[in-house]
């Protein structure tokens, strides 16, 4: 599965419905841009440069923050009582792999 926006094109790799990793397609290959690490959900993304984002979740088991090994917040999401996305507070450009419909 992939996406292609502004000329850039990224490859998503899925084991089942789980995302395991991105890459972008430059010149016939693919350089990893980031892997996801699982255990029972989605526990932290590892990027090509060796750097960590850790999840962190509400009770209803959504996303709502990803921070540094350091402990600093990189990106906090933040959701209606039915789990419907309604903002994101950005410190830095990290998505969660998951392709823009």
């Amino acid at each position: 599965m992939g996406r292609t926006k502004d000329g850039e094109t990224t490859r998503y790799y899925y084991d089942g419905d789980q995302i395991i990793a991105e890459a972008k397609l430059i010149a016939e290959t693919t350089p990893l841009i980031a892997s996801y690490i699982w255990g029972n959900q989605l526990e932290a993304i590892q990027y090509a440069n060796g750097s960590k984002a850790y999840t962190l979740y509400n009770g209803h088991g959504d996303i709502v923050e990803l921070r540094s090994e350091a402990g600093e917040m990189l990106n906090r999401y933040s959701y209606d009582m039915w789990g419907t996305s309604l903002r994101r507070k950005s410190r830095y450009s990290i998505r969660l792999g998951i392709p823009e419909s």
